[in-house]
């Protein structure tokens, strides 16, 4: 005797990736946070939540932190002025690798060759030189602005051209 074919199973709907899984809302685009997808909505809950909840910093931590990023801007500053292969303060100026060295660079054979002269000589050299191209630099960002301006006048009367 030949039985009835039974009835598959009903099948439970597979979890829809389109869903969020707090409000089983639908959304377009998900935020995934620890492999769970939420919408925006959700998500900025619980964002605000968690921001809520977390303590705000104390005034010794504040301070130890300005503290700590003041000492490293002192650093940098020291720094600044010395030599980063020997640590010497750079007083001299090679004129070839326009680039300010120390005593024992200077006495090095890399720039033994070169021209080298004092670095506040140099500096004042230089300063003299963008005081001089400075106006003729005024003048060419102001010729910039003018052909900006004219040319922003064009598109505007294009644009209200192609519009009408």
């Amino acid at each position: 005797m030949a039985s009835a074919p039974s009835k598959p199973a009903p099948r439970t709907k597979p979890w829809k990736s389109g869903v969020c899984v707090l409000c089983r809302g639908p959304f377009k685009n998900a935020v995934i946070i620890d492999g769970l997808k939420l919408c925006r909505f959700c998500f900025a809950n619980v964002k605000k939540e968690a921001l809520a909840k977390k303590p705000p910093p104390s005034e010794d931590q504040n301070k130890s932190k300005r503290e700590a990023e003041r000492k490293r801007e002192e650093e940098e500053e020291k720094k600044k002025g010395l030599c980063e292969e020997h640590g010497e303060r750079l007083i001299w100026f090679c004129t070839q690798e326009k680039a300010p060295i120390c005593e024992a660079c200077q006495a090095s054979k890399t720039h033994a060759s070169h021209t080298v002269v004092p670095a506040e000589e140099a500096a004042q050299e230089y300063k003299s030189k963008l005081q001089q191209a400075a106006p003729l630099l005024e003048q060419h960002l102001e010729k910039a602005l003018k052909l900006k301006h004219q040319e922003g006048k064009k598109t505007a009367e294009w644009k209200a051209g192609a519009l009408s």
